[in-house]
């Protein structure tokens, strides 16, 4: 079996984080006095670093106070991180058996790199990924494929000898940019209609599908 570079995107793809990052967007447009509406345009941007967000969701007459949207946002979501952070079913056991294998694994995250490292410590993958990229390492995150390309520099491979696994369309669109072979999961944060804009070269609709596509990628 041929070793090759897997990447995951984390939230909502390796881990059930969503309703803790929700709840802290809720509280920052609440303390803010953001609109509410506000919430759910910022729960599809999820996998986009939190300052390019800013000028997505923040109106107008209110992007001076990105600085200070992020800062609380950060605050909230730090104080709930690590309970709202839970292995989906199965992740745990496939990452394990694929690590024990050989393969080379890597996370691509739009949350910063402190911020993940203590994800992956708190759910006991620390050792499994040894490449992490995040937007402290790029200049421009997802969908851009700069984080897929360093991640590629880091490890050596060509973009045909990796693939990437993401919930929405950000990490499939990155993926197709930098020519590496994507693949959609359906049970994170963008719909299939969201995940289809992207066009993703696989699909996958659980744990156990997964498994099954890696193995035969893998050859």
């Amino acid at each position: 079996m041929a070793t090759r570079l897997i990447v995951f995107d984390l939230d909502g793809t390796l881990v059930d984080s969503e309703q803790g990052i929700v709840s802290a967007m809720a509280l920052t447009v609440s303390a803010l006095g953001l609109p509410a509406e506000t919430v759910e345009r910022w729960r599809r941007l999820i996998g986009v670093p939190l300052r390019e967000q800013m000028a997505l969701i923040l109106p107008t007459d209110r992007l001076a106070e990105a600085p200070t949207v992020v800062e609380t946002y950060r605050v909230l979501y730090r104080e709930i991180m690590l309970d709202n952070s839970q292995p989906f079913p199965g992740v745990d056991d496939l990452l394990r058996e694929l690590h024990a294998q050989g393969d080379i694994l890597a996370i691509c995250s739009g949350k910063r790199g402190p911020s993940i490292r203590e994800v992956l410590a708190h759910v006991g993958w620390t050792q499994i990924f040894p490449v992490v990229i995040s937007p402290d390492d790029v200049k421009r995150g997802k969908p851009d494929p700069e984080s897929m390309v360093v991640a590629l520099d880091k490890t050596g491979f060509q973009p045909n000898q990796a693939i990437m696994i993401g919930d929405t369309h950000f990490d499939i669109e990155m993926a197709n940019r930098a020519g590496v072979t994507s693949c959609a999961v359906t049970w994170g944060t963008h719909s299939r209609q969201e995940l289809a804009i992207a066009d993703p070269r696989f699909w996958v609709d659980s744990v156990a599908e997964l498994k099954t596509l890696l193995g035969q990628w893998l050859g």
